[in-house]
This record gives C-alpha cells, sequence and structure tokens, in this order.
C-alpha cells in the first residue's frame, strides 16, 4: 500500500474517482484508470480498455463511468458510504 500523499493525490482526489499510476508517475483518472486496469489483466479484458482509451467509445466510456461513479451507493454491494457528497 502507499500513502496518497506519496503519490501526489488528495483524498477528494481519491474519493471522487478512481486512478491508475504507472510506475513512471504516469497517473490516469476516471474511466482512463478503469481502462489502464483492464488492459492490465490483459485476456479478454485488454480490447475492452483499448476501445474504451480511444475514441469514440471513449466518449461513451466517460459517461457510462460518470453514472455509476454518481450511483455507485446504489449498486449491488453499494453502501452510504460509497455516496458522493452533496
Amino acid at each position: 500500500m502507499c500513502d496518497i500523499d506519496e503519490l501526489g493525490l488528495s483524498l477528494d482526489d481519491v474519493a471522487t474517482a478512481a486512478w491508475w499510476i504507472e510506475a513512471d508517475g504516469t497517473r490516469s483518472r476516471g474511466h482512463a484508470a478503469v481502462s489502464e486496469a483492464l488492459s492490465s489483466i490483459g485476456g479478454m479484458w485488454s480490447p475492452v480498455g483499448f476501445l474504451m482509451r480511444h475514441r469514440p467509445t471513449s466518449w461513451v466510456a466517460g459517461a457510462v463511468y460518470a453514472l455509476v461513479a454518481k450511483y455507485r451507493h446504489r449498486l449491488p454491494g453499494g453502501t452510504p458510504a460509497c455516496r458522493l457528497g452533496p
């Protein structure tokens, strides 16, 4: 585990979005972070990650990510603690 300060992230950063940080310090946020994670898994997930990073599907991925982030407390397994601020 890493301290978020070491990564240059704030509590607000990590409370509002998923993050992917490469060894070289390159950072991805939101749907781009999910895309990187899926690509790193490999197999059938690599093409999904690729599509999430490139237009025009990246626009759709961004919109879907925003909806999931907004309503994540209502998704299966979600709790009130998952709710974003007002």
